[in-house]
């Protein structure tokens, strides 16, 4: 039993080393925050707000970028793409605004819920950072908060315009 456990050891040992012996497969990752940032589609019913937000980053920033002037659109499309309500702001380093769009406004002929995709288009040098937010406007209470994994790089966004 004793030699079993010897040479089940060894076994063990001689595969942990030539496992970290042998060259690593390398593996290409995807970036999963797009720029512009992207949200997914929610859901907003008649006595829900959605509140889109963004912040113009004051620093440090990533790859050493240099903080600066964020214009943003922000926008709520309906699912067909049509702009539902925008509005363009310039933002200083630091500065945030938001977007409310309500359910009262949107929900017509009898429907309780609406689907609206929260959308961000920025442009200038920097990095802004962004959430979308529904919450009840009777109590305040949050139902969803979604923002995209990592600050969208101004630049990158807009280097291929």
């Amino acid at each position: 039993m004793k030699k079993l456990i010897h040479c089940l050891i060894a076994a063990a040992t001689v595969v942990a080393a030539v496992a970290m012996f042998t060259p690593s497969i390398h593996v290409k990752a995807f970036n999963p925050q797009p720029d512009p940032p992207a949200f997914g589609m929610v859901s907003i019913d008649i006595s829900e707000t959605a509140r889109l937000n963004a912040v113009c980053s004051a620093g440090p920033l990533p790859e050493g970028a240099t903080a600066g002037p964020c214009m943003v659109t922000l926008a709520f499309r309906d699912l067909a793409g049509r702009v539902l309500t925008q509005n363009t702001v310039n933002l200083q380093p630091g500065q945030g605004t938001s977007l409310d769009l309500r359910g009262m406004d949107l929900v017509r002929g009898g429907g309780r819920r609406m689907e609206i995709g929260p959308y961000i288009s920025p442009v200038g040098r920097g990095y802004v950072l962004v959430t979308t937010e529904v919450f009840e406007e009777a109590n305040g209470h949050t139902s969803l908060v979604e923002n995209p994994t990592e600050p969208a790089s101004l630049t990158s966004a807009t280097a291929g315009q």
